[in-house]
């Protein structure tokens, strides 16, 4: 468990495995309305195998996570990052990914990667400024889509 201020609010940030997901999947459907297509189901194929979820709480309420899995061995995938509407614009995904980005560095990945609609600019302006490289352009379902992925420098992430 992390604690971390934002703003004049004390955050934990846990870690949990991928039966987090299960439990608290209402949570993870309300961040993302638009993803229709994803069902337990869906999760269940992702996250066999090395795979968890960061999440950020107040007091025991949790209002943000990021899910990750392996797709090759020591690559990760941050597969869904989100924050419940009231508590965007506050740093929050981004204190996620930042946390995510150790625990897997020093659980020995070499890489890790994600994807993100080119309209979230900020966002990956965000990320670039940590390390992450913009490694491929793509059109999933009408939406221009970049892929980001950044490499473990030895024991160190490049730019955290």
């Amino acid at each position: 468990m992390t604690g971390v201020r934002l703003g004049t609010s004390e955050i934990t940030i846990e870690f949990y495995d991928a039966s987090w997901i299960f439990d608290h999947f209402d949570l993870v459907k309300s961040c993302f309305p638009h993803l229709g297509h994803v069902d337990l189901e869906d999760v269940d194929l992702r996250v066999q195998g090395r795979s968890g979820v960061v999440v950020a709480k107040m007091g025991d309420l949790p209002i943000g996570f990021t899910i990750w899995y392996e797709t090759l061995p020591g690559t990760a995938y941050i597969w869904l990052t989100g924050v419940v509407r009231e508590y965007r614009g506050r740093g929050i995904g981004l204190q996620l990914h930042k946390t995510l980005l150790r625990y897997l560095r020093d659980e020995g990945f070499d890489a890790v990667w994600f994807k993100a609609a080119k309209s979230k600019y900020r966002w990956i302006k965000r990320h670039i400024s940590m390390g992450f490289r913009i490694i491929e352009h793509v059109r999933e379902a009408n939406v221009d889509i970049y892929k980001l992925a950044m490499v473990f420098d030895g024991k160190r992430v490049v730019v955290v």
